[in-house]
């Protein structure tokens, strides 16, 4: 029987706590999980997968198959094989984890374990311990092949690629950014979230986004200590720097627009204004930008919203928009927004006390739908299933209205 996981790509690290770890250091020494782990990491790595054939991949999956290289901690013997005497000499069924790494998977349950007990601090993550992750997205060189003729061959462009999550790990410091940066893994980093780290300063920022070069997300949410932006690589495609309230709107600015890739923005709670929130629909509105957010911004005009944001060079690639906690949003808004955004599948309106009925959202996306389908000429367009929040908005009406009103036209998950 087949079982399906989760990608083994990505490695989240969450921590509850804040009380700093008590484990005395003798106690670092490897562990038997450790020892195994070590083993593990020395069996083949996860296959590779060309872009080419990147839609081909299938998701891992476990599977029962026989193997004398894994460690037999882990290994089921067959109770029935009684006679066999020498059993040390024999192949020994394993479940085996195929398009993954058994390594990947080991390290994950130790980084789950450390984390939910509170002790995951500085001392836990070493430079061997990103080199020995790192190892287990290594690829085998395919370019030496001698039956292959050197005129013929083609560099193949491998997928390559690690996300890292250190969500609200309130007790990193320098030490365990800088045993990042120096180890291997900085080099295939492509995602990083920092979201809640309370020790990222300016200064271990600028080390991170430095150091791992080829960063496209990144997330600062809510680190408040967090004062500038300095090292972010044009190369990033998402950058959310919500609840980061000691950073300059201008700065922000100024990095969006040098960064040529971003098409996602969330920057709620910075306190956007009238003429900061225009610049920021004008150099985004150029790009087919997919995800929005402004929350928490008092300042904001309805004429500037009118102006700036309803727009189809802003919406017309819009899959996520916030807008919550904004008093001048209501539901002319709404209308304008569902009419213009097609690929709209999340919208965020909790707290838009002005919005009395998502009524006109969903009436101006149904003729969008109609009216684009009866004017083009190639494949129909596909309704997108939409997401709305609108707690505290509004009224209570709000909520009772999607359901029974609208309910039976249009697939709605309401939060």
């Amino acid at each position: 029987m087949q079982r399906e996981i989760p990608p083994l790509s990505v490695l989240c690290l969450r921590t509850a706590s804040s009380s700093p770890s008590s484990t005395p250091l003798s106690s670092l020494l490897p562990s038997p999980a450790q020892r195994l782990y070590l083993k593990l990491s020395a069996l083949p790595p996860p296959p590779y997968t060309p872009k080419s054939k990147q839609k081909d991949f299938q998701t891992p999956f476990i599977t029962d198959t026989v193997t004398d290289t894994v460690p037999s901690l882990i290994t089921s013997t067959n109770n029935n094989n009684n006679n066999n005497n020498n059993k040390s000499k024999q192949r020994l069924p394993s479940q085996t984890i195929l398009g993954g790494n058994l390594s990947t998977t080991l390290l994950q349950t130790y980084i789950d374990c450390v984390s939910e007990t509170g002790t995951l601090d500085d001392t836990r993550l070493t430079t061997d311990f990103f080199n020995i992750l790192s190892s287990s997205y290594a690829v085998p060189d395919t370019n030496h092949d001698s039956s292959v003729n050197v005129k013929k061959r083609k560099k193949t462009e491998l997928v390559l690629e690690c996300a890292l999550s250190f969500h609200n790990c309130a007790l990193l410091s320098s030490s365990t950014f800088k045993c990042l940066i120096s180890s291997d893994l900085s080099k295939i980093i492509t995602c990083i979230d920092l979201s809640g780290c309370c020790g990222v300063t300016t200064d271990i920022f600028e080390e991170v986004v430095g150091g791992c070069k080829v960063l496209r997300r990144v997330s600062v949410k809510n680190c408040r200590r967090l004062g500038g932006l300095g090292g972010l690589k044009g190369g990033v495609e998402c950058l959310d720097v919500g609840g980061c309230y000691n950073l300059k709107i201008e700065e922000v600015l100024s990095v969006v627009k040098s960064s040529k890739e971003l098409n996602e923005f969330y920057g709620a709670g910075l306190g956007w204004e009238d003429e900061d929130f225009k610049e920021l629909c004008g150099i985004l509105g150029k790009r087919k930008c997919k995800g929005l957010s402004v929350g928490f911004s008092k300042g904001l005009s309805k004429e500037c919203i009118t102006d700036n944001l309803c727009t189809s060079k802003l919406l017309s690639h819009m899959e996520s928009l916030s807008l919550h906690f904004l008093p001048s949003v209501n539901s002319s808004h709404l209308s304008k927004i569902g009419f213009l955004s097609p690929k709209l599948i999340e919208i965020d309106l909790r707290g838009c006390v002005n919005v009395t009925s998502v009524g006109p959202l969903l009436d101006a996306r149904a003729v969008g739908y109609n009216e684009r389908n009866m004017k083009g000429k190639g494949e129909q367009e596909v309704l997108e299933v939409i997401k709305i929040m609108c707690r505290y908005s509004g009224g209570e009406g709000v909520g009772k209205e999607v359901e029974e009103a609208y309910g039976k036209l249009y697939e709605i998950v309401r939060d």
